[in-house]
């Protein structure tokens, strides 16, 4: 195994010739893109979470604030406020009822470095930044000062705002410097191509980094791909409906592991991923005999 790929995301391992890891989405946020990942009361919060997690999930993505493209979806975007609100009053049941399953990590979902601290500070050891730590400065010292693990989603600024796959390992390149240097151990970070029909991307723009995730690689850390239900896969098949583009992000995720360029996925469906994943895997492996 080339150690080189190989990361910490809390306790979960992940990286080259590793097991593929599974992110579940829940989203505290009603403006989210797809209304199947969003629980607002504590009780559909719990019953998201189990159902992930009985269906295979390794790990919880918890998010207060939708990022969905507003250019496409219309909208408007909570503040930061509102986000912390919910945070703090549906991530603590979470992480009560994960007891019990002691294997699960957590991620939050934020850009934001006071969200981030209260998730770390109760025991949550992953940040996935949209932003890649650009948009708030604080919060790379944050993650060091928890020994935290990082998910890195390629930006300049924004989510999304980065379009050629140049510009998006340059992006890359520069937020993985920017953990490094607060501190963060090089050994618990993961990044996120962005893939999602974003404000100014171009729909080719995102097939294109699709077929080359390889070039990611030359970063030497795992990716983490998040394109469940996205606008990208809707254009393939000229579907706007969040809720109707599951076979669509099956397929895209089946190219992805048939060519080996993924390490963790981010899904609001994980029974099928999970399956999808092991169909794949014993298909694979028996071809390579």
């Amino acid at each position: 195994m080339d150690d080189t790929f190989v990361s910490h995301l809390g306790q979960l391992k992940i990286g080259k010739d590793l097991p593929i890891v599974i992110a579940g989405v829940v989203n505290l946020s009603p403006e989210s893109f797809y209304s199947g990942s969003i629980a607002s009361s504590e009780k559909e919060v719990l019953e998201m979470v189990k159902t992930h997690v009985s269906s295979g999930a390794h790990m919880v993505d918890i998010g207060g604030l939708s990022t969905r493209p507003v250019s496409y979806y219309g909208g408007e975007k909570a503040p930061r406020e509102v986000e912390f609100e919910r945070v703090k009053l549906l991530l603590p049941p979470i992480l009560d009822f994960l007891t019990s399953y002691p294997d699960i990590e957590v991620s939050i979902d934020t850009m934001h470095s006071e969200v981030a601290e209260f998730a770390l500070s109760k025991n949550v050891n992953i940040v996935n930044d949209v932003c890649g730590l650009k948009r708030d400065h604080q919060l790379p010292q944050v993650i060091a000062d928890y020994d935290a693990s990082v998910i890195l989603m390629a930006a300049d600024k924004s989510p999304g705002d980065v379009y050629s796959l140049p510009d998006v390992l340059s992006a890359l390149d520069e937020s993985i410097s920017l953990a490094l240097n607060a501190g963060v151990s090089r050994k618990k970070i993961a990044v996120d191509p962005g893939i999602g029909g974003w404000g100014g991307r171009e729909h080719f723009d995102d097939l294109y980094l699709l077929t080359h995730l390889s070039e990611l690689l030359d970063l030497k850390v795992p990716l983490y791909v998040g394109l469940s239900r996205k606008s990208t896969i809707g254009r393939i098949v000229d579907e706007s409906d969040p809720s109707l583009l599951l076979p669509g992000t099956l397929s895209a995720t089946a190219f992805l592991l048939i060519r080996k360029e993924v390490h963790a996925i981010r899904t609001h469906d994980v029974y099928e991923t999970v399956q999808a994943i092991k169909t794949i895997e014993r298909l694979l492996a028996i071809s390579e005999r």
